[in-house]
């Protein structure tokens, strides 16, 4: 069963729904990181001496690199359509229950 057998979610929808976000979360975070250290440390540095808190100034910081955090939520949708494999392997593929893309 594994150590998370307990829950039993394979051959679940919930099952599949957490391996694509398992795929998905490293093309997400690497392409958001690039996003962000791509841009000029001044907005972080303007954010803290107006007196915005470390949350609002991360807000801040994310909406400056809004356009290179779509291009990795868009990536990152493409990921999981593209990765039949782990909703197969965890979905099953149950005709009325779990059916996937294929």
């Amino acid at each position: 069963h594994g150590p998370w057998g307990s829950l039993h979610w394979l051959f679940s929808q919930p099952g599949v729904v957490l391996g694509q976000c398992i795929i998905a979360t490293p093309v997400l975070v690497a392409f958001t990181l690039a996003a962000v250290q791509a841009l000029d440390a001044r907005y972080a540095e303007t954010a803290i001496a107006l007196g915005a808190s470390r949350w609002r100034t991360m807000f801040t910081v994310l909406r400056e690199a809004r356009f290179g955090v779509m291009a990795a939520l868009i990536s990152g949708f493409g990921r999981v359509l593209s990765e039949v494999g782990c909703a197969l392997m965890v979905g099953g593929n149950i005709a009325g229950e779990t059916r996937t893309i294929t």
